[in-house]
């Protein structure tokens, strides 16, 4: 499983400290290393498309299902990412 962010969303994860950085990678990788990545995540109501989020502590990465790859669309802490 392959995954890629967009600008933006890369961007939104460079603003977090390095080590909050690299839980959020190692967390995305453990989970689409799974056989089913999908179970850890989360189908986000109203919203067009495949559109799921993982949960990882007090943030969210928020991302579009494509075949076998996902595309990070957002990251931020949960109080900031459904505004």
């Amino acid at each position: 499983m392959n995954y890629d962010f967009t600008e933006q969303a890369y961007k939104e994860l460079k603003k977090f400290p390095i080590n909050s950085q690299r839980r959020l990678i190692v967390k995305l990788r453990h989970y689409l290393s799974s056989h089913e990545p999908l179970h850890f995540a989360d189908h986000i109501e109203g919203r067009l498309g495949k559109t799921y989020r993982f949960r990882v502590g007090n943030m969210r990465i928020i991302f579009d299902w494509h075949h076998d790859t996902i595309l990070v669309t957002k990251v931020a802490k949960r109080s900031e990412v459904y505004r």
